[in-house]
C-alpha cells in the first residue's frame, strides 16, 4: 500500500483518477486529498488572523497620528489667534 500523504498533487489525482470510484483505493485518495484541503483551511485561517491583527495595530497607530494632529492644529490656531488679537488673551 502507498502512503498517499506522500504523494504530490498530481501524483495523488492521477492515483484517484486510476481507481474505480467506490473502491477503498478510491475512497483512500479522496480522504487524504480532503485532509489537505482541510489543511490549507487551517493555514489560510491562520494568515488572515494575522492580517487582521496587523490592521487592527495600523488603525490604532492611524488614530493616535490623528489625534496628535489635532492637538497640533488646535495649538497652531490659538497661537494664530493670539498673534492676530493680543488683547484677547489678556
Amino acid at each position: 500500500m502507498h502512503n498517499l500523504s506522500e504523494f504530490s498533487l498530481e501524483e495523488l489525482t492521477r492515483n484517484i483518477g486510476e481507481n474505480t470510484p467506490g473502491s477503498i483505493a478510491h475512497g483512500n485518495g479522496m480522504a487524504e486529498l480532503t485532509r489537505r484541503q482541510y489543511i490549507a483551511t487551517l493555514e489560510a485561517t491562520g494568515a488572515q488572523k494575522a492580517a487582521v491583527d496587523a490592521a487592527r495595530t495600523n488603525a490604532r497607530y492611524m488614530l493616535a497620528s490623528v489625534v496628535v494632529a489635532t492637538i497640533a492644529a488646535a495649538f497652531s490656531a490659538l497661537s494664530a489667534l493670539a498673534t492676530a488679537h493680543p488683547a484677547w488673551f489678556k
